[in-house]
């Protein structure tokens, strides 16, 4: 993952070379919407040494990045693939829990309990 930073924090170009471009009209709105991505691919993928990089490095923990087949966070992602490592990093470090996704109209809770992720809904009615 190192390789597609510059050393001052910026994307290199090779990091967003394959992204198919959707509506992203200005510089700083591409590099969030990739990082945004990026973060979404990771916590939908158990990458939870990815997600705690690129929210170290600033990534919006509650974006809804364009390009996927509802609009959602990378928690409602986490939660939806059943990947309780990362959605219990993404609550711990503050995610909105009161979101909902754009197609389900769903929040964490929901995700939780469709998903029946005891430990993740006690986590959450914890931080409620």
């Amino acid at each position: 993952m190192g390789t597609f930073f510059n050393t001052d924090g910026s994307l290199t170009a090779e990091a967003s070379s394959l992204r198919v471009a959707f509506c992203c009209n200005t510089p700083e709105h591409r590099r969030s919407e990739v990082l945004a991505q990026a973060l979404i691919y990771a916590s939908c993928n158990d990458r939870i040494e990815a997600v705690q990089m690129l929210l170290h490095r600033g990534v919006d923990i509650d974006a809804m990045p364009d390009g996927f087949d509802f609009a959602s966070t990378a928690l409602h992602r986490a939660l939806r693939q059943k990947k309780e490592r990362v959605a219990r990093l993404l609550i711990e470090r503050g995610a909105d829990l009161t979101l909902q996704d754009g197609r389900y109209k769903r929040n964490a809770l929901d995700w939780a309990e469709y998903q029946k992720l005891l430990d993740i809904i006690t986590l959450i009615h914890s931080k409620t």
